[in-house]
């Protein structure tokens, strides 16, 4: 199957992964989820205002949430860490945005510089490769496809690692609002919170060390204690959990 490109409600584009199934981003605008989702909620150019700013982009699928955060206005510096399965997602990048200086830097070395800011590009199972970083992160994109699709990247021990890297005033960010993902953050210890969004998307989540937030509804979490099982494994684990709570 080959990547076919799609034209969102904004105008802007996307890429449906020939594997998953999915779109990399929102059919009611990928800029726009961009903007909304991530960069406002963030108060990443705030932050950029007042000091140096450590980000980690866990999900750098076409490279829209990484791009938009090196677009914000500052006057401090900013790094991202940004996690990705497959190098072929540069390539789909590329489809998108020929040329692509951040792209081509990526791909050819890992690394990308301008005047002020950098990225570092970690391939590779994101569980594993989390695990080798120890920075601080002033905050954190999660941004993988669905827990259906991607439940590797939705379990309460994957949270734990970010919750281990997350600054104290700090805030990791996702699209999702679901029980099951809310539950696994709140397990690993996270303060969960709204994050209001303009139609036509639906609002994300807003994760936190500090302050008060909601009361997450009942949901039985996706679970992976070894950060090594296959996606089907941890559904399979999550489905034998709800059978044994419901008897």
């Amino acid at each position: 199957m080959t990547s076919r490109v799609i034209k969102t409600d904004d105008g802007s584009l996307t890429l449906r992964h020939p594997e998953v199934g999915e779109a990399y981003h929102s059919l009611d605008g990928a800029a726009s989820e961009t903007r909304n989702k991530f960069i406002l909620p963030s108060r990443l150019s705030e932050r950029l205002a007042h000091g140096p700013v450590r980000l980690l982009d866990v999900g750098f699928g076409l490279g829209l949430n990484c791009r938009a955060a090196l677009s914000c206005p500052s006057t401090h510096p900013l790094h991202i860490d940004s996690l990705e399965r497959e190098p072929q997602a540069l390539d789909r990048g590329l489809m998108l945005f020929p040329g692509d200086p951040l792209i081509l830097s990526l791909r050819a070395s890992g690394y990308y510089q301008n005047a002020s800011h950098t990225v570092e590009l970690h391939l590779g199972d994101v569980r594993q490769s989390i695990q080798t970083l120890s920075q601080p992160y002033d905050l954190i994109f999660h941004d993988p496809f669905s827990p259906v699709r991607n439940s590797e990247c939705w379990t309460v021990e994957l949270f734990a690692e970010m919750f281990r890297l997350l600054n104290p005033g700090g805030a990791l960010l996702t699209y999702s609002q679901s029980k099951m993902v809310r539950a696994a953050m709140h397990e690993a210890g996270f303060i969960i919170r709204d994050t209001p969004v303009p139609a036509p998307h639906r609002g994300g989540t807003l994760a936190c060390k500090q302050g008060t937030g909601l009361d997450p509804a009942p949901a039985l979490p996706l679970r992976d204690p070894t950060l090594n099982a296959s996606g089907h494994k941890i559904r399979s684990l999550r489905e034998a959990e709800i059978r044994r709570a419901s008897t």
